[in-house]
């Protein structure tokens, strides 16, 4: 993936969470990538080498590494229990959505129960 947060944000939300091979093209995917990989623990990076050139060997190896290592079933649960938490984020009733509806009361300016014109 490339690293574009929207496609970050889908990779997550689906229902069975996505694992991902993190693979930055330009501007903030860089910086999405190593979110992804050194704190969240979503992705599998690609390294390419000094040019940025990644060869077929380096993908085989990452998808090995996701699909089959240790580390790749172990970054798979994460990703699992990662997006669960975010679909009960989204549900009614869950934090985002609450969150979205205090912000559309705010703006309707009925903060506290009515409206204040």
């Amino acid at each position: 993936m490339h690293c574009g947060w929207n496609s970050v944000l889908e990779a997550v939300v689906v229902p069975a969470g996505v694992a991902m091979i993190a693979w930055p093209l330009y501007a903030e995917q860089k910086m999405n990538k190593l979110f992804l990989v050194e704190e969240a623990g979503q992705a599998v990076d690609m390294r390419g080498d000094e040019n940025g050139f990644v060869g077929a060997d380096e993908v085989e190896e990452r998808v090995r590494c996701l699909m089959e290592a240790e580390g790749g079933r172990a970054l798979r649960r994460k990703v699992e229990e990662v997006g669960k938490q975010a679909r009960d984020a989204v549900r009614d009733g869950g934090t985002s959505h609450a969150a979205m509806a205090e912000m559309l009361r705010s703006l309707n300016g009925d903060e506290g129960g009515g409206r204040h014109d």
